[in-house]
């Protein structure tokens, strides 16, 4: 096995600005902050966000003036209310977003994770988000006959976690 440590610095020097990025984490915990802040620090711009319910990650990445695009289910703050470096930005037409229910997003990270393009959800029933993309297209079920939709895959160049153990193999 080859050893894959390396010191932070060199980690995020080898994502380049205006990468597609799927960050872990939810809401208030377990994101990959040491990492995102090293992101900051190397000036890295036009960052495309995949993710499925964030707050810190996505607002501190934003706020920092790092991000073009987001792909989630919801950004907040949990019980202390709105992202708002990240609800600036959206009002100022400063990011792009394309907002998903959380199963639908979950099936997007699914189908990458299975190298398949789409897959079906029923979550976007009854939502108009699914008229306000170009990711989730409306279908009819072969064997029930049933109304979905098929959701593209969410592909990110990487994946940022927050690991709690390691070693020097991964």
């Amino acid at each position: 096995m080859r050893e894959k440590l390396l010191p932070i610095q060199e980690a995020v020097a080898l994502i380049p600005s205006g990468a597609s990025l799927a960050i872990g984490g939810s809401i208030l915990r377990r994101h990959p902050l040491g990492f995102l802040r090293e992101m900051v620090r190397q000036g890295k711009t036009g960052l495309h966000l995949f993710t499925w319910t964030s707050g810190l990650a996505v607002d501190f990445l934003v706020g920092a003036g790092c991000v073009s695009k987001v792909e989630a289910a919801y950004v907040g703050l949990d019980p202390f209310g709105l992202a708002q470096n990240f609800r600036r930005a959206v009002e100022r037409g400063e990011i792009a977003i394309e907002d998903f229910t959380e199963s639908s997003m979950i099936a997007r990270f699914r189908a990458a994770s299975m190298g398949l393009p789409c897959l079906p959800t029923m979550a976007l029933l009854g939502t108009d988000m699914a008229e306000r993309t170009t990711l989730a297209r409306p279908i009819t079920c072969p064997f029930t006959g049933q109304p979905m939709h098929m959701v593209a895959a969410a592909r990110a160049e990487y994946t940022i976690l927050h690991g709690f153990t390691s070693d020097v193999y991964g």
